[in-house]
């Protein structure tokens, strides 16, 4: 038996084709971007997690002389942090579908955020829990993406209550 295997890139469509002497069929991988934000097909959000990610650090080193200013308190760089790197993740979360591994990227991201802030390299061995306490802080990324993706859902489930009781009336 003969089996041939290529990938074909169709309008921004990843199609693998499998072919078997006359029985050919094709498995689609549906990459696109929507809304600012890449989706695909089987649900797996790990490109756009690592994306969502690479952006905030990007713009994490561009506020680096913010971080080395010592006459900026460190109330109000955690709030820049939070308002100007965070924010950048934050975008698009509701709809992301996260694992196990995901979580403790984002985790990752939240220390390493903290650890940069603070100009504290990984060769000093500090623990995530000492920088917390320093900081007077606790984890907080992980809940704030928890409580978007709930207003989403509860954004959701009251509009097609809304929308199904006004279909009714109508």
């Amino acid at each position: 038996m003969v089996f041939i295997s290529f990938l074909v890139l169709i309008s921004n469509i990843l199609v693998l084709c499998h072919s078997f002497f006359s029985f050919s069929f094709f498995l689609f991988f549906f990459l696109f971007k929507f809304l600012g934000s890449y989706k695909s097909a089987d649900g797996d959000c790990i490109k756009e997690i690592k994306r969502r990610i690479a952006l905030p650090r990007q713009k994490d080193v561009v506020l680096a002389s913010i971080w080395k200013d010592r006459n900026i308190k460190t109330a109000t760089k955690v709030k820049v942090m939070k308002s100007m790197v965070w924010a950048v993740f934050q975008f698009g979360v509701e709809g992301r579908t996260l694992k196990k591994s995901d979580r403790n990227r984002i985790e990752a991201f939240e220390m390493w955020c903290w650890r940069k802030m603070l100009s504290i390299s990984w060769q000093e061995h500090r623990t995530n829990d000492s920088i917390l306490t320093e900081l007077g802080l606790d984890r907080e990324l992980m809940g704030r993406v928890a409580k978007l993706k709930l207003q989403y859902f509860g954004h959701i489930t009251r509009g097609s209550a809304v929308y199904s009781t006004w279909h009714l009336q109508s």
